[in-house]
């Protein structure tokens, strides 16, 4: 993953400004709660990445729309 490869200079990660747990579940909380991203943002470097944040907002969506 983006963790493993911080001192890397060359490596492009699937999210930028990502540099531990607490920045990386941050990110999923703006996900979530549509607040916006800022200086966290998906690359197009990750198509797995692009693909678990919609399910994460689609799920996300459906859950506050039954509550």
């Amino acid at each position: 993953g983006d963790l493993d490869h911080l001192e890397d200079e060359t490596w492009t990660p699937c999210v930028n400004n990502v540099n531990g747990f607490i920045s990386a579940f941050l990110f999923s909380i703006e996900t979530e709660t549509t607040i916006g991203y800022g200086h966290r943002v998906i690359t197009d470097q990750c198509p797995v990445g692009t693909v678990l944040l919609l399910l994460q907002a689609i799920l996300g969506s459906m859950v506050n729309a039954f509550m």
